[in-house]
C-alpha cells in the first residue's frame, strides 16, 4: 500500500509521523518529491489510490499545456523529465489526456537536452532562428556539457 511505501520511503514508525516530517525544518521538497517514485511504482501495479493520484495530476497537467497553447495544441507534445523518461505508459496516458483537447496529439520525450529546448525557444521568439541553426544544434549539442 502507499502507506507502507511512504513509511519505508521515510522512515517512520508510524502514519501520523509524516505531518511531523513534511513540516520539519530539515525537510526539503526534493525528499518528498521522491515520493513520486512509489506512487508510479504502485499505479503500474494497479493501485488504485496511486492511479487515481497519476490520473488526477496528469488530467491537471494536461490542462495546462492545453492552456498555455491558448487551446491550439500541437500535433507533437514535447516532454522531459524523470516522471516520463522512467514510465513509458504515462506518456501513453498522458497522450489520453491530451486527446481530449485534439485528437491524434502525440507526446513524446525531447529528444535533446532541456537547455537546447530553451535555446530555441529563445531564438524563435527573437526571430533568429534558423533551419541552418537547428541542424548545428542537432548535431553539436552533445559535445557540450549540460
Amino acid at each position: 500500500s502507499l502507506t507502507d511505501a511512504m513509511m519505508t520511503r521515510f522512515s517512520l514508525d508510524a502514519p501520523r509521523k509524516l505531518i511531523d516530517y513534511v513540516y520539519a525544518p530539515s525537510t526539503v521538497p526534493s525528499d518528498i518529491a521522491k515520493f513520486a517514485i512509489d506512487v508510479l511504482s504502485a499505479a503500474n501495479t494497479g493501485d488504485k489510490v496511486a492511479l487515481d493520484i497519476v490520473n488526477e495530476h496528469l488530467d491537471i497537467l494536461s490542462r495546462i499545456v492545453d492552456s498555455l497553447t491558448k487551446h491550439n495544441l500541437p500535433g507533437t507534445v514535447w516532454l522531459f523529465g524523470g516522471v516520463f523518461e522512467h514510465n513509458p505508459w504515462v506518456i501513453t496516458l498522458f497522450e489520453e489526456k491530451l486527446s481530449r483537447f485534439k485528437k491524434g496529439v502525440s507526446a513524446s520525450l525531447i529528444p535533446y537536452p532541456p537547455a537546447i529546448g530553451s535555446a530555441v525557444y529563445a531564438m524563435k521568439m527573437n526571430g533568429t532562428l534558423t533551419d541552418d541553426v537547428l541542424e548545428t544544434m542537432k548535431n553539436t549539442y552533445k559535445e557540450t556539457d549540460f
